[in-house]
């Protein structure tokens, strides 16, 4: 038998640690519906997968479907404060046999849900716990895929387990734009510079001679400019009141 000395032990290790790292990666949860790989700077947002309703089996269970919502939480009825879809997750609806009165029940809540993202299926798994005086949650798969579609749902006793696919799980695919400091600065530039050139044209009204058309400043620049923009005859200017903003106003 083969003796593994510490330092084999310690590298057969390591190597076994990075295996198991490069499929299963944590995702940090920075939003509602958003997370950040561990490791990385990639981000995968859900906010534009948006509310599913999707119809069960009508084999199974006719007239029945199942609400779910990856971000926002809602209720179901809207305008039924009895119901037990309130700030929800997901909803499954069932019609009852016999009378036909539809039954909904909770199936999970935002409230600490987990993320988890497998690199190599490139599968994002959220959880969405029970509420506290339930014990049914919500087991959504969200997978990198180019199409938009339910692949599988299924309803057990215990919990909800959903298949969406949908481009949104690639990372940085539906990342949302936030503006970075040098983004704010620019815009504030261009901003700025535009109100400038505005103003400059307006306080240099155009005096039509023969030799063409001449742009001469005003004395009193800071007067004339929106009275020059508004298109003010001279003898109008004379009684617009300048409210204190010039020389002996």
């Amino acid at each position: 038998m083969k003796h593994w000395g510490p330092l084999q032990l310690l590298l057969s290790f390591l190597l076994w640690g990075w295996g198991a790292l490069s499929q299963d990666m944590g995702c940090v949860q920075v939003h509602p519906c958003t997370c950040l790989l561990r490791g990385s700077h990639q981000v995968i947002n859900l906010a534009a997968v948006g509310p599913l309703t999707i119809p069960l089996a009508p084999d199974k269970e006719p007239g029945g479907y199942v609400q779910f919502s990856p971000c926002q939480p809602f209720s179901e009825p809207a305008n039924l404060i009895s119901t037990d879809c309130v700030q929800v997750a997901a909803c499954v609806t069932l019609r009852q046999a016999g009378s036909g009165d539809l039954h909904h029940t909770a199936y999970g809540r935002h409230q600490r849900s987990e993320f988890w993202y497998n690199s190599s299926t490139r599968v994002l798994t959220v959880t969405y716990p029970a509420w506290p005086s339930s014990s049914l949650n919500t087991l959504v798969h969200f997978n990198c895929s180019p199409v938009r579609t339910v692949a599988h749902m299924s309803l057990l006793s215990t919990h909800l387990e959903v298949f969406i696919q949908t481009p949104c799980a690639c990372p940085d695919h539906c990342r949302l734009w936030s503006p970075e400091p040098s983004s704010l600065i620019a815009i504030s530039f261009f901003v700025t510079l535009g109100i400038y050139l505005l103003w400059g044209v307006c306080g240099l009204p155009a005096i039509n001679t023969d030799r063409g058309s001449w742009l001469i400043p005003q004395d009193q620049f800071g007067c004339s400019p929106c009275s020059s923009c508004l298109g003010k005859s001279e003898e109008d200017k004379e009684n617009i009141p300048l409210m204190g903003l010039c020389p002996g106003t």
